[in-house]
């Protein structure tokens, strides 16, 4: 929460919800070339200690008793 006679940024300018065109032509003026989809990094495989195969990963857990990171 900000104090009181301040403005959140994010607000005005490009930066704004309805921002889109204008991004997009920044990023034409700019040459900025923005890759379609980002390639998902490869990981070393996570072994099972009982039968040595590799272990598919369907959900993680955040620590909440560590310091927050925000």
């Amino acid at each position: 929460m900000l104090p009181k006679r301040f403005r959140r940024a994010r607000d005005y300018g490009f930066l704004h919800g309805n921002g889109k065109k204008l991004m997009q032509l920044l990023r034409l003026l700019l040459k900025v070339v923005v890759p379609e989809h980002p390639q998902p990094s490869q990981r070393v495989p996570v072994l099972c200690t009982h039968c040595g195969h590799a272990m598919t990963i369907i959900d993680t857990r955040l620590r909440l008793n560590g310091p927050m990171l925000c």
